[in-house]
């Protein structure tokens, strides 16, 4: 009986839990980390995914549509409600295009870092409900933003929503 009672209590200190400190718990011969990684921001820092296979010769071209507020089109491409638009294109001036989705409008400032904006964003030129803005690329990455305003005008005013392409 006294080394049925030894035996089960080395047997039982050979399964302990000491992991080393290193916070790991085995189970199942599977390790399971159980300490998260510190939160340094509310925000993800991760760039955008870029085209590995980018032709030879092109720029990235970012376009940021602020809250999917606009449908926008780059190059020429399909208009798209997406927050973002990652585009290769050749260094030259690109045309970008934007309508107002359901329940905005177009605004008079509303494209940032395009050619014609001066500082305060700029409405582009507008015909029939679309309007379209210029920006040059040339042989880095560049980042424009667009915002539709609610009806009265407000909701993408720089000051209050943030610089969109820090």
């Amino acid at each position: 009986m006294r080394r049925l009672a030894s035996s089960m209590m080395m047997a039982f200190a050979a399964c302990g839990g000491d992991d080393g400190g290193r916070g790991t718990t085995t189970k199942d011969a599977a390790t399971i980390d159980t300490q998260a990684p510190p939160v340094d921001s509310k925000l993800v820092d991760a760039p955008p995914p870029v085209s590995v296979d980018a032709p030879a010769g092109t720029a990235l071209l970012t376009v940021k549509n602020y809250v999917s507020w606009c449908e926008v089109s780059v190059n020429g491409g399909t208009p798209s409600t997406a927050d973002i638009q990652t585009v290769n294109v050749m260094p030259g001036t690109i045309t970008l295009t934007a309508s107002a989705a359901t329940g905005f409008i177009l605004g008079a400032d509303m494209w940032h870092h395009t050619n014609g904006d001066t500082g305060r964003g700029e409405a582009g030129s507008v015909s029939a409900g679309v309007s379209t803005a210029m920006v040059t690329v040339a042989t880095s990455a560049k980042c424009v933003w667009v915002c539709c305003p609610f009806p009265d005008g407000s909701g993408c005013e720089p000051d209050v929503i943030g610089e969109q392409c820090p």
